[in-house]
């Protein structure tokens, strides 16, 4: 029953996000606020860099396509309706004014003072293996000098969008004890000295080999004169993205949209 529930919410979820894109380029065109394709081509392929990049570049985001069964067609649709839905919220709000206060900003500084504390923890990059036996042989590569991490992480960055093994991911930060991550993982990561690489660690997800930078030992805050300007951008966002949320519900409402969610 949960799991219905949890599939329920998420088709509504997908529904509501189908419904704005149409709304907002059907009264986008109608405005005249959305350029031709002629004039979009530039963006549109500005938006597909950006997706080969997150992916590793193109074979990856082929990879990537393949495994969550989007055609090259269909691909290039959902990008042009991004860059297409961003040049008419761009229209709608360009002419709208904000004003965030001072004490608004400390507000949400204060309400947020985790976002900017930085807890114990390292950036994290990493390599998974199937085998205990390939990760010691990696590891045993890299002691030697016959390689180096860095040269086997570039070797198979590019599996980690299809999940083949051996695949190398950059983690980011992660905190010691980071949610939801794998405890065993956490367990030889925190121990690791700044620039090193692991033994081989065991995880539900296999064996890996971490290397950490950036070592943070002990919590620290960022104050908030090092934050205030991008804490103030972030609340005039906030603001007009709400004003265009407004207009889509408006827009919504002159063309009379109605959805049938006991259908989903």
């Amino acid at each position: 029953d949960t799991i219905k529930e949890q599939l329920k919410a998420a088709r509504q979820s997908v529904l509501s996000q189908l419904v704005e894109e149409k709304v907002i380029i059907t009264k986008g065109t109608e405005l005249g606020y959305i350029p031709s394709d002629e004039e979009l081509a530039s963006d549109i392929e500005a938006e597909k860099e950006k997706f080969k990049e997150i992916y590793g570049g193109e074979e990856g985001l082929q990879q990537a396509l393949e495994y969550y069964g989007m055609t090259d067609e269909k691909f290039d649709t959902f990008v042009t309706n991004i860059v297409k839905t961003e040049k008419v919220q761009d229209a709608v709000t360009k002419d709208i004014t904000v004003t965030v206060s001072d004490e608004e900003v400390q507000q949400y500084y204060n309400d947020n003072i985790d976002k900017y504390t930085t807890k114990p923890g390292a950036n994290a990059k990493h390599i998974l293996f199937e085998t205990e036996e390939e990760a010691a042989a990696a590891k045993a590569k890299i002691d030697s000098g016959e390689t180096t991490f860095e040269d086997l992480f570039a070797e198979y960055e590019g599996n980690a969008s299809s999940g083949i093994k051996p695949l190398a991911e950059d983690l980011g930060y992660v905190e010691n004890e980071q949610e939801n991550f794998d405890t065993d993982f956490l367990a030889g990561f925190k121990v690791l000295k700044e620039g090193e690489v692991s033994a081989p660690v065991k995880s539900s997800f296999g064996y890996h080999i971490i290397k950490v930078t950036d070592v943070v030992a002990e919590a620290t805050v960022t104050p908030l004169d090092e934050v205030k300007d991008q804490i103030k951008s972030s609340l005039e966002y906030t603001k007009k993205n709400e004003a265009f949320t407004k207009q889509v519900e408006e827009w919504k409402n002159e063309l009379n949209v109605k959805t049938y969610e006991d259908k989903l």
